[in-house]
């Protein structure tokens, strides 16, 4: 399934449940709460890239929903920064993504997987683990509520109050 840039919920941000709801409930008890078309997640979600090539089903509730306002994420995404899901239950369905290796000011090697064909950044850090937002199908009900890399944010870019940030990369 092929989807436009332009598709109506690409550019909304609903929010998935508070922070007190997410520290209260289990993680299947949220998951299975969460409902799509009212700002809401429902599993499987699925992405892929911009060509269609590559396609992926995500079957749990992400642990993580966060940004990085590292300046290579800027670069790379031609934003301000990027959004991203820590998950497990991922399933690649379409072509094999390729690695792009860079390496980190530590020394640590980096790998992104992007499509071939496209370029889409799809996910990092292994095979996925850290799957890029912008390349799921519904992004109605992202919220992030980390924010990484925020001593390089951009001045004018306001975080809510109740996230949890971090100047650099978290631990």
């Amino acid at each position: 399934m092929h989807r436009s840039g332009n598709s109506p919920g690409r550019s909304r941000v609903g929010i998935i449940a508070d922070r007190t709801d997410r520290q209260v409930a289990g993680w299947a008890e949220w998951a299975d709460a969460l409902d799509a078309g009212k700002g809401k997640m429902k599993l499987p979600q699925t992405g892929g890239c911009l060509c269609g090539k590559i396609r992926y089903e995500i079957s749990e509730a992400p642990r993580l929903v966060y940004t990085c306002h590292c300046t290579e994420c800027q670069h790379l995404t031609s934003s301000a920064f990027s959004i991203a899901l820590a998950v497990a239950g991922f399933r690649l369905t379409g072509d094999e993504p390729q690695p792009l290796e860079s390496t980190a000011d530590s020394g640590r090697v980096k790998i992104r997987w992007v499509c071939p064909v496209c370029g889409c950044w799809l996910f990092s850090t292994g095979k996925p683990g850290r799957v890029r937002a912008g390349t799921l199908d519904d992004t109605s009900w992202l919220r992030p509520t980390m924010h990484f890399w925020t001593r390089s944010k951009q001045p004018w870019i306001m975080l809510p109050g109740d996230d949890e940030t971090f100047e650099t990369q978290p631990g």
